[in-house]
């Protein structure tokens, strides 16, 4: 698909104590990103206000790498609506 401009890209770890944010870079116009992050496990996540936000894709960047890449599609957002009630049905 199309590039995708100024998507906010989250780069983390999943850590003990919660995720651990390495980066937050914006796409370019061709929707490319770039970063510099340590080898280890990461997470890459893409969140946009005309897209609904990406499931965390996990990358492994080994100590030999020169360059890894990803690819996360975005896909349009859906709509849900409700009610919230309490125990007894009550609004």
């Amino acid at each position: 698909g199309k590039g995708v401009e100024r998507a906010r890209v989250s780069i983390f770890a999943q850590t003990q104590s919660g995720p651990k944010a390495f980066a937050e870079p914006l796409s370019d116009p061709e929707g490319f990103f770039h970063a510099k992050v340590s080898p280890g496990d990461i997470f890459v996540a893409v969140r946009h206000p005309d897209f609904a936000p990406s499931d965390p894709h996990a990358l492994s960047i080994p100590v030999t790498a020169e360059d890894a890449s990803v690819e996360i599609p975005l896909h349009a957002p859906q709509r849900v609506s409700g009610s919230v009630r309490n125990a007894n049905g009550e609004a």
